[in-house]
Protein backbone atom coordinates (compact mmCIF):
# COMPACT_ATOMS: atom_id res chain seq x y z
CA UNK A 1 0.00 0.00 0.00
CA UNK A 2 1.57 3.26 -1.13
CA UNK A 3 1.98 5.89 1.55
CA UNK A 4 0.03 9.07 0.72
CA UNK A 5 2.19 12.02 -0.25
CA UNK A 6 2.68 14.58 2.51
CA UNK A 7 2.99 18.32 1.84
CA UNK A 8 6.57 19.48 2.11
CA UNK A 9 5.60 22.35 4.32
CA UNK A 10 2.53 23.69 6.01
CA UNK A 11 0.85 26.57 4.05
CA UNK A 12 0.95 29.87 5.82
CA UNK A 13 -2.25 31.55 6.99
CA UNK A 14 -2.56 35.31 6.29
CA UNK A 15 -4.95 37.26 8.56
CA UNK A 16 -7.59 39.31 6.73
CA UNK A 17 -6.80 42.98 6.23
CA UNK A 18 -9.14 45.96 6.37
CA UNK A 19 -9.07 48.61 3.66
CA UNK A 20 -7.94 52.10 4.80
CA UNK A 21 -10.84 54.18 6.10
CA UNK A 22 -13.21 51.22 6.21
CA UNK A 23 -14.80 50.09 9.44
CA UNK A 24 -13.76 46.66 10.59
CA UNK A 25 -16.38 44.00 9.99
CA UNK A 26 -18.15 42.88 13.16
CA UNK A 27 -20.20 39.75 13.60
CA UNK A 28 -23.98 40.16 13.67
CA UNK A 29 -25.62 40.73 17.02
CA UNK A 30 -28.70 38.78 18.04
CA UNK A 31 -31.81 40.78 19.04
CA UNK A 32 -32.53 41.12 22.74
CA UNK A 33 -34.06 37.99 24.21
CA UNK A 34 -33.05 35.84 21.25
CA UNK A 35 -30.62 32.93 21.58
CA UNK A 36 -27.06 33.78 20.54
CA UNK A 37 -26.20 33.23 16.91
CA UNK A 38 -23.99 30.21 16.34
CA UNK A 39 -21.12 30.96 14.01
CA UNK A 40 -20.37 27.82 12.01
CA UNK A 41 -16.71 26.82 12.09
CA UNK A 42 -15.03 25.59 8.96
CA UNK A 43 -14.94 21.78 8.74
CA UNK A 44 -11.46 20.43 9.51
CA UNK A 45 -9.63 18.86 6.62
CA UNK A 46 -9.75 15.05 6.64
CA UNK A 47 -6.53 13.56 7.93
CA UNK A 48 -4.82 11.19 5.51
CA UNK A 49 -5.21 7.51 6.39
CA UNK A 50 -2.22 6.13 8.24
CA UNK A 51 -0.36 3.34 6.46
CA UNK A 52 -1.11 -0.09 7.90
CA UNK A 53 1.74 -1.90 9.65
CA UNK A 54 3.18 -4.79 7.70
CA UNK A 55 2.65 -8.35 8.96
CA UNK A 56 5.48 -9.48 11.22
CA UNK A 57 5.46 -13.09 9.97
CA UNK A 58 4.86 -14.87 6.69
CA UNK A 59 2.03 -17.36 6.40
CA UNK A 60 4.44 -20.28 6.57
CA UNK A 61 6.13 -18.91 9.69
CA UNK A 62 2.86 -18.23 11.49
CA UNK A 63 1.34 -21.62 10.62
CA UNK A 64 4.46 -23.37 11.89
CA UNK A 65 4.25 -21.50 15.20
CA UNK A 66 0.50 -22.14 15.59
CA UNK A 67 1.02 -25.88 15.16
CA UNK A 68 3.04 -26.05 18.39
CA UNK A 69 1.51 -23.10 20.25
CA UNK A 70 -0.91 -25.33 22.17
CA UNK A 71 1.58 -28.02 23.20
CA UNK A 72 1.36 -26.96 26.86
CA UNK A 73 -2.29 -25.87 26.68
CA UNK A 74 -4.55 -28.00 28.89
CA UNK A 75 -7.52 -25.69 29.49
CA UNK A 76 -8.68 -22.31 28.27
CA UNK A 77 -11.56 -20.16 29.46
CA UNK A 78 -12.79 -16.81 28.16
CA UNK A 79 -15.76 -14.51 27.88
CA UNK A 80 -17.17 -14.91 24.39
CA UNK A 81 -19.15 -12.54 22.21
CA UNK A 82 -20.70 -13.78 18.98
CA UNK A 83 -22.00 -11.20 16.49
CA UNK A 84 -23.97 -11.98 13.35
CA UNK A 85 -24.55 -9.10 10.93
CA UNK A 86 -27.25 -9.86 8.35
CA UNK A 87 -26.94 -8.44 4.81
CA UNK A 88 -29.19 -5.58 3.72
CA UNK A 89 -31.28 -7.99 1.65
CA UNK A 90 -32.20 -9.76 4.92
CA UNK A 91 -32.92 -6.60 6.89
CA UNK A 92 -29.40 -5.56 7.89
CA UNK A 93 -29.96 -6.40 11.58
CA UNK A 94 -27.17 -7.29 13.98
CA UNK A 95 -27.57 -10.03 16.61
CA UNK A 96 -25.13 -10.24 19.49
CA UNK A 97 -24.84 -13.15 21.91
CA UNK A 98 -22.65 -13.03 25.02
CA UNK A 99 -21.55 -15.80 27.32
CA UNK A 100 -18.65 -18.02 28.37
CA UNK A 101 -16.36 -20.47 26.59
CA UNK A 102 -14.40 -23.41 28.04
CA UNK A 103 -11.88 -25.57 26.22
CA UNK A 104 -9.94 -28.66 27.32
CA UNK A 105 -7.08 -30.46 25.61
CA UNK A 106 -6.77 -33.87 27.27
CA UNK A 107 -4.09 -36.55 26.91
CA UNK A 108 -3.94 -38.31 23.53
CA UNK A 109 -6.26 -41.23 23.04
CA UNK A 110 -4.78 -44.66 22.41
CA UNK A 111 -6.59 -45.06 19.10
CA UNK A 112 -5.68 -41.77 17.42
CA UNK A 113 -2.57 -40.57 19.24
CA UNK A 114 -4.03 -37.05 19.18
CA UNK A 115 -5.35 -35.04 22.13
CA UNK A 116 -9.00 -35.32 22.95
CA UNK A 117 -10.31 -31.80 22.45
CA UNK A 118 -13.54 -30.65 24.09
CA UNK A 119 -15.33 -27.33 24.23
CA UNK A 120 -18.42 -25.81 25.79
CA UNK A 121 -20.00 -22.48 24.88
CA UNK A 122 -22.93 -21.08 26.82
CA UNK A 123 -24.64 -17.90 25.67
CA UNK A 124 -26.91 -16.26 28.24
CA UNK A 125 -27.61 -12.85 26.70
CA UNK A 126 -29.08 -11.84 23.33
CA UNK A 127 -29.03 -8.30 21.93
CA UNK A 128 -31.02 -7.41 18.80
CA UNK A 129 -30.80 -3.71 17.95
CA UNK A 130 -31.73 -1.85 21.14
CA UNK A 131 -33.45 -4.88 22.68
CA UNK A 132 -31.60 -6.95 25.24
CA UNK A 133 -32.93 -10.13 26.81
CA UNK A 134 -31.63 -13.06 28.82
CA UNK A 135 -31.71 -16.23 26.75
CA UNK A 136 -29.72 -19.39 27.49
CA UNK A 137 -28.39 -21.41 24.58
CA UNK A 138 -25.23 -23.46 24.21
CA UNK A 139 -23.03 -25.93 22.37
CA UNK A 140 -21.00 -28.77 23.90
CA UNK A 141 -18.55 -31.15 22.25
CA UNK A 142 -17.15 -33.94 24.44
CA UNK A 143 -14.79 -35.47 21.88
CA UNK A 144 -17.47 -37.54 20.19
CA UNK A 145 -20.92 -36.05 20.69
CA UNK A 146 -21.99 -32.55 19.66
CA UNK A 147 -24.91 -31.05 21.56
CA UNK A 148 -27.02 -27.98 20.83
CA UNK A 149 -29.15 -26.98 23.79
CA UNK A 150 -31.82 -24.28 23.96
CA UNK A 151 -32.88 -23.83 27.59
CA UNK A 152 -35.52 -21.24 26.72
CA UNK A 153 -37.38 -23.48 24.27
CA UNK A 154 -36.36 -26.68 26.15
CA UNK A 155 -34.92 -28.25 23.01
CA UNK A 156 -31.96 -30.64 23.11
CA UNK A 157 -30.27 -31.98 19.99
CA UNK A 158 -27.45 -34.49 20.39
CA UNK A 159 -25.53 -36.02 17.51
CA UNK A 160 -22.45 -38.18 17.33
CA UNK A 161 -20.22 -36.36 14.85
CA UNK A 162 -17.00 -38.35 15.34
CA UNK A 163 -17.07 -42.06 14.65
CA UNK A 164 -15.30 -44.33 17.17
CA UNK A 165 -11.58 -44.39 16.38
CA UNK A 166 -11.79 -41.33 14.11
CA UNK A 167 -9.71 -38.18 14.61
CA UNK A 168 -12.23 -35.74 13.10
CA UNK A 169 -12.29 -32.41 14.89
CA UNK A 170 -15.30 -30.04 14.95
CA UNK A 171 -12.91 -27.29 16.07
CA UNK A 172 -11.11 -27.29 12.74
CA UNK A 173 -11.68 -23.98 11.00
CA UNK A 174 -14.68 -24.19 8.67
CA UNK A 175 -16.10 -27.41 10.15
CA UNK A 176 -17.80 -26.77 13.48
CA UNK A 177 -20.81 -24.67 14.47
CA UNK A 178 -18.53 -21.92 15.83
CA UNK A 179 -15.13 -20.84 14.47
CA UNK A 180 -12.92 -21.33 17.57
CA UNK A 181 -9.36 -21.03 16.18
CA UNK A 182 -7.53 -23.04 18.85
CA UNK A 183 -4.70 -25.47 18.04
CA UNK A 184 -4.98 -25.47 14.26
CA UNK A 185 -2.81 -27.78 12.16
CA UNK A 186 -0.91 -26.45 9.16
CA UNK A 187 -1.86 -29.36 6.87
CA UNK A 188 -5.57 -28.97 7.76
CA UNK A 189 -5.55 -25.28 6.85
CA UNK A 190 -3.36 -25.34 3.74
CA UNK A 191 -5.26 -28.28 2.28
CA UNK A 192 -8.56 -26.42 2.32
CA UNK A 193 -7.63 -22.72 2.13
CA UNK A 194 -5.31 -20.32 0.38
CA UNK A 195 -3.49 -18.62 3.26
CA UNK A 196 -1.79 -15.22 3.56
CA UNK A 197 -0.77 -13.03 6.47
CA UNK A 198 -1.95 -9.43 6.34
CA UNK A 199 -1.63 -6.37 8.54
CA UNK A 200 -3.30 -6.78 11.97
CA UNK A 201 -5.62 -3.87 11.12
CA UNK A 202 -6.44 -4.95 7.56
CA UNK A 203 -10.25 -4.92 7.04
CA UNK A 204 -10.78 -3.41 10.53
CA UNK A 205 -12.92 -0.26 10.21
CA UNK A 206 -11.61 3.09 11.42
CA UNK A 207 -13.46 5.64 13.52
CA UNK A 208 -14.33 6.21 17.16
CA UNK A 209 -16.80 3.33 17.23
CA UNK A 210 -14.03 0.82 16.41
CA UNK A 211 -11.24 2.42 18.45
CA UNK A 212 -11.32 -0.27 21.15
CA UNK A 213 -11.31 -3.08 18.61
CA UNK A 214 -8.35 -1.57 16.77
CA UNK A 215 -6.47 -1.18 20.05
CA UNK A 216 -7.23 -4.82 20.92
CA UNK A 217 -5.95 -6.09 17.57
CA UNK A 218 -2.85 -3.93 17.23
CA UNK A 219 -0.57 -6.51 18.87
CA UNK A 220 -1.80 -9.51 16.88
CA UNK A 221 -1.02 -11.63 13.84
CA UNK A 222 -3.79 -11.88 11.23
CA UNK A 223 -4.37 -14.84 8.92
CA UNK A 224 -6.64 -14.42 5.92
CA UNK A 225 -8.10 -17.69 4.59
CA UNK A 226 -9.81 -18.04 1.22
CA UNK A 227 -11.52 -21.42 0.59
CA UNK A 228 -10.07 -23.42 -2.26
CA UNK A 229 -12.35 -23.86 -5.25
CA UNK A 230 -14.49 -26.97 -5.03
CA UNK A 231 -13.94 -27.51 -1.30
CA UNK A 232 -16.72 -27.94 1.25
CA UNK A 233 -15.68 -24.64 2.82
CA UNK A 234 -16.15 -22.81 -0.52
CA UNK A 235 -19.88 -23.55 -0.31
CA UNK A 236 -20.13 -22.08 3.19
CA UNK A 237 -17.62 -19.20 3.27
CA UNK A 238 -16.09 -16.57 1.01
CA UNK A 239 -13.33 -15.79 3.49
CA UNK A 240 -12.25 -16.37 7.09
CA UNK A 241 -9.92 -14.12 9.11
CA UNK A 242 -8.19 -15.10 12.36
CA UNK A 243 -6.31 -12.91 14.84
CA UNK A 244 -3.78 -14.32 17.36
CA UNK A 245 -1.97 -12.46 20.14
CA UNK A 246 1.69 -11.91 19.36
CA UNK A 247 2.69 -12.67 22.97
CA UNK A 248 1.37 -16.25 23.24
CA UNK A 249 -0.52 -16.95 19.97
CA UNK A 250 -3.83 -17.37 21.78
CA UNK A 251 -6.87 -16.50 19.64
CA UNK A 252 -8.48 -13.10 20.11
CA UNK A 253 -10.87 -12.55 17.23
CA UNK A 254 -12.33 -14.51 14.30
CA UNK A 255 -14.42 -13.28 11.41
CA UNK A 256 -16.12 -15.19 8.61
CA UNK A 257 -18.23 -14.08 5.65
CA UNK A 258 -20.74 -16.38 3.98
CA UNK A 259 -21.82 -16.34 0.31
CA UNK A 260 -25.09 -14.55 1.16
CA UNK A 261 -23.12 -11.64 2.65
CA UNK A 262 -23.69 -12.46 6.33
CA UNK A 263 -20.77 -11.65 8.62
CA UNK A 264 -19.99 -13.70 11.73
CA UNK A 265 -17.58 -12.45 14.40
CA UNK A 266 -16.30 -14.07 17.58
CA UNK A 267 -14.42 -12.19 20.31
CA UNK A 268 -12.56 -13.96 23.12
CA UNK A 269 -11.91 -11.68 26.10
CA UNK A 270 -10.43 -12.17 29.58
CA UNK A 271 -8.69 -15.34 28.43
CA UNK A 272 -7.30 -17.61 31.18
CA UNK A 273 -4.98 -20.51 30.51
CA UNK A 274 -4.57 -23.86 32.30
CA UNK A 275 -7.00 -23.21 35.15
CA UNK A 276 -8.82 -26.12 36.75
CA UNK A 277 -12.17 -26.93 35.14
CA UNK A 278 -15.09 -28.99 36.37
CA UNK A 279 -15.66 -31.86 33.93
CA UNK A 280 -19.41 -31.35 34.22
CA UNK A 281 -18.97 -28.32 31.96
CA UNK A 282 -18.52 -30.75 29.05
CA UNK A 283 -21.43 -33.02 29.95
CA UNK A 284 -23.65 -34.14 27.09
CA UNK A 285 -26.15 -35.93 29.35
CA UNK A 286 -29.71 -35.74 28.12
CA UNK A 287 -32.34 -33.82 30.13
CA UNK A 288 -35.50 -35.59 31.23
CA UNK A 289 -38.43 -35.56 28.85
CA UNK A 290 -40.67 -35.61 31.90
CA UNK A 291 -39.52 -32.04 32.61
CA UNK A 292 -40.93 -30.85 29.31
CA UNK A 293 -37.79 -31.22 27.20
CA UNK A 294 -37.80 -32.18 23.55
CA UNK A 295 -34.83 -34.53 23.12
CA UNK A 296 -33.42 -35.70 19.80
CA UNK A 297 -30.43 -38.08 19.69
CA UNK A 298 -28.80 -39.22 16.43
CA UNK A 299 -26.02 -41.76 16.10
CA UNK A 300 -23.12 -41.20 13.71
CA UNK A 301 -23.98 -41.74 10.11
CA UNK A 302 -21.99 -40.91 7.01
CA UNK A 303 -23.90 -41.25 3.81
CA UNK A 304 -22.26 -42.64 0.72
CA UNK A 305 -19.78 -40.13 -0.68
CA UNK A 306 -20.14 -37.82 2.32
CA UNK A 307 -17.04 -36.57 4.09
CA UNK A 308 -16.69 -36.34 7.84
CA UNK A 309 -16.59 -32.54 7.42
CA UNK A 310 -20.07 -32.53 5.88
CA UNK A 311 -21.33 -34.77 8.69
CA UNK A 312 -20.03 -32.29 11.27
CA UNK A 313 -21.35 -29.25 9.42
CA UNK A 314 -24.86 -30.69 9.24
CA UNK A 315 -26.80 -28.85 11.93
CA UNK A 316 -27.74 -31.05 14.90
CA UNK A 317 -31.10 -29.35 14.93
CA UNK A 318 -33.65 -30.43 12.31
CA UNK A 319 -34.99 -26.87 12.31
CA UNK A 320 -31.91 -25.39 10.64
CA UNK A 321 -33.49 -22.00 9.99
CA UNK A 322 -34.29 -21.46 13.67
CA UNK A 323 -30.90 -22.78 14.74
CA UNK A 324 -28.99 -20.26 12.62
CA UNK A 325 -31.33 -17.27 12.80
CA UNK A 326 -32.67 -16.13 16.20
CA UNK A 327 -35.45 -14.22 14.41
CA UNK A 328 -36.88 -17.35 12.89
CA UNK A 329 -39.63 -18.98 14.90
CA UNK A 330 -39.74 -22.79 14.93
CA UNK A 331 -42.26 -23.89 12.39
CA UNK A 332 -44.74 -26.50 13.58
CA UNK A 333 -44.75 -29.72 11.68
CA UNK A 334 -47.78 -29.84 9.43
CA UNK A 335 -49.09 -33.27 8.67
CA UNK A 336 -51.45 -33.83 5.75
CA UNK A 337 -55.02 -34.59 6.72
CA UNK A 338 -55.77 -38.27 6.75
CA UNK A 339 -58.23 -39.10 4.04
CA UNK A 340 -60.78 -41.88 4.69
CA UNK A 341 -59.79 -45.04 2.98
CA UNK A 342 -62.16 -45.83 0.16
CA UNK A 343 -62.51 -49.27 -1.26
CA UNK A 344 -63.43 -49.73 -4.90
CA UNK A 345 -67.02 -50.80 -5.46
CA UNK A 346 -67.36 -54.52 -5.96
CA UNK A 347 -68.42 -55.27 -9.47
CA UNK A 348 -70.68 -58.27 -10.09
CA UNK A 349 -68.74 -61.21 -11.33
CA UNK A 350 -69.47 -61.96 -14.94
CA UNK A 351 -68.74 -65.27 -16.47
CA UNK A 352 -67.74 -65.46 -20.09
CA UNK A 353 -70.41 -66.82 -22.40
CA UNK A 354 -69.89 -70.46 -23.34
CA UNK A 355 -68.95 -70.76 -26.93
CA UNK A 356 -69.90 -73.88 -28.89
CA UNK A 357 -67.06 -76.21 -29.36
CA UNK A 358 -65.75 -76.32 -32.86
CA UNK A 359 -63.76 -79.16 -34.26
CA UNK A 360 -60.73 -78.29 -36.26
CA UNK A 361 -61.28 -78.51 -39.97
CA UNK A 362 -60.11 -81.81 -41.33
CA UNK A 363 -56.80 -81.61 -43.15
CA UNK A 364 -56.90 -82.43 -46.76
Amino acid sequence: MAEPAQPSERPSVTPPTTAPGAKPETPPVAPAGAPPIQLQAAAPAAAPASPLPAPALTAEELLAKLETADKDLRTLTANIQYVKAFPEAQGGDTHTRRGEMSFANLDPGLATGRPRRMFAVTFNELIIGETRRMESRGFVFDGSWLVERDDTAKQFFKRRVVAPGSSADPMRIGEGPLPLPIGQRRADIVGRFEVVTVSPLDAVPEGLRFAKLRALLTETHQLKLTPRSGSTQARDYTEIRLWYRTSDLLPVFAQSITPDGSKHEIFLLNTKKNEKLNESVFSTAEPSKQDGWSVDVTEFRAEAGESVETNILRSPSPNTEAARDPKAEPKPEVKPEAKPETKPEAKPETKPEAKPATEPAPKK
